[in-house]
């Protein structure tokens, strides 16, 4: 296998296990925002959300694997067969697989934490938000941004970066394919309005969180782009300024997608679950879940870009 087919396997281990992360987190935060919600609705969205929390943990962790394996062979300049071998000097004896340990225990810990705890109880779930935190931080520790050293401002901007893009990412990913796909069906004129209303609630919910986040993403990023390019003209005459590119158009597209969403399809949902339930709200709601479906793939398209971004040289340096 050569060196090619090495970046291939660590952009596409780096993108799962991002992937992974960013449902792992959006499920944890949706099902916080249903803690007290105990219509059948809500308790049949929390159920799902915690099956997707402890699904996305473990596969997480199961991706950070191979990603440790693709940086030790671009570390070694070898083939992944190759590798093989070195991998336990790699974690007792090099920074990356301190961190990766690290990173690997606080998983650990997360999915203990998620088995035997009160996940409705405020000191697990804080337990729980603190592994998660230190696990993303762990991430930046090990990418680019640590080139300077280990307790930096890069690794603190990349590490909220990381952590705002998987909580925008994750809350659209669960919300269009879990939360409001699961029980579309059942909005409709001969269900409960509260449970209607507690679906609204919810979308609610999203569109703000995501708007919060998103104000974060473009700060962060900003701050990222200019570390990473060095200055404008590498946009264009660099590998990283290309992918960069990319990854900033399908951010935009996504922006404008949930800005239809907020400011032009919620205001129908909310407006008609205070009321009634008719067709045209349960119309808007079926809207809302088609935008999200198709801002959630070109967010996963965007995470992918994310992963190239993170497995090439920096313009600066190239």
């Amino acid at each position: 296998m050569n060196i090619g087919s090495v970046l291939v396997f660590q952009i596409a281990a780096t993108a799962l296990e991002n992937s992974c992360l960013a449902v792992l987190t959006g499920a944890l935060l949706c099902e916080g925002w249903l803690i007290r919600e105990h219509s059948p609705w809500g308790l049949a969205v929390r159920t799902r959300m915690a099956g997707i929390a402890r699904a996305s943990a473990v596969g997480t962790l199961a991706a950070s694997f191979p990603v440790l394996w693709a940086a030790a062979a671009t570390m070694s300049d070898s083939t992944l067969a190759g590798t093989l071998p070195m991998l336990q000097p790699v974690l007792s004896s090099t920074h990356i697989g301190h961190v990766w340990l690290l990173g690997a225990a606080m998983l650990l810990a997360f999915i203990v934490i998620r088995r035997f705890g009160d996940a409705d109880a405020s000191i697990p779930r804080a337990a729980m938000w603190l592994a998660l935190t230190v696990f993303i931080v762990s991430r930046s520790d090990a990418s680019h941004a640590a080139g300077a050293g280990d307790f930096t401002l890069a690794v603190a901007v990349d590490s909220a970066h990381l952590l705002l893009i998987s909580i925008w990412a994750g809350i659209v990913m669960v919300a269009a394919w879990g939360a409001l796909r699961t029980d579309l069906q059942r909005i409709a004129p001969d269900i409960p309005a509260r449970d209607a209303f507690a679906a609204a609630l919810f979308a609610t919910a999203l569109s703000r969180t995501a708007s919060y986040a998103l104000i974060g993403i473009v700060t962060t990023g900003i701050y990222n782009a200019w570390r990473g390019l060095g200055n404008v003209a590498n946009l264009t005459n660099t590998a990283y300024g290309e992918v960069l590119t990319i990854k900033l158009f399908l951010v935009m597209i996504a922006i404008g997608l949930g800005a239809i969403n907020r400011f032009r399809v919620l205001p129908q949902i909310v407006g008609g679950s205070r009321l009634k339930q008719d067709h045209d709200e349960s119309a808007a709601l079926r809207r809302f879940v088609r935008i999200l479906t198709t801002e959630s793939l070109v967010l996963l398209v965007a995470i992918i870009a994310a992963a190239v971004l993170s497995c090439v040289a920096p313009a600066v340096s190239a």
